[in-house]
């Protein structure tokens, strides 16, 4: 019988387990905050107030403001939902490329309390994709949110916006 603390997202099949499992809980953690961010209010059924929902800041413009808006929700969201991480500090890296593109970077440091005070980090990138549609001569608009599941290589520490736990 498989042995895991719950299923790795996104599904896979694996010979051993059937599904690739989560093994230990810092992974585990790391898999809750991803879906918190990623999941839009109102998506997760039964519960509606569930979701920090990035995705609705992907088209506005990247100013000191959309961050702090961002990362507070980011706090709230977590102080909601996920009380057992605590958030260091919130790393945006907007650059110009990316501000054009709608494309968004971040980095969140964070600690999962019971487990003792290693600092980790969940890196994602959020996207604007312009895609062709079949028989039509202009372009549709489809948003991505898109995991580098930590091969994220921001452009340059010049470029970084930071907020601190301690600042919200």
């Amino acid at each position: 019988m498989a042995q895991g603390l719950a299923p790795q997202l996104p599904l896979a099949i694996d010979k051993t387990d059937g599904y690739q499992l989560i093994k230990d809980y810092y992974t585990l953690a790391a898999q809750n905050l991803r879906n918190l961010l990623l999941c839009h209010p109102g998506e997760r059924s039964m519960n509606g107030r569930f979701g920090a929902g990035l995705r609705r800041f992907l088209f506005e413009g990247y100013e000191d403001s959309t961050y702090d808006r961002i990362s507070s929700e980011i706090h709230k969201q977590v102080e909601e939902f996920m009380n057992y991480i605590k958030i260091e500090e919130i790393i945006f890296y907007p650059s110009p490329e990316d501000v054009d593109t709608n494309i968004l970077s971040l980095s969140i440091r964070y600690q999962v309390t019971p487990l003792g005070t290693t600092v980790e980090e969940l890196q994602l990138s959020l996207e604007r994709l312009q895609k062709k549609a079949q028989g039509d001569s202009g372009f549709a608009r489809k948003a991505r949110l898109a995991d580098n599941g930590g091969s994220f290589s921001p452009a340059g520490a010049r470029n970084r916006y930071t907020t601190d736990a301690n600042e919200s």
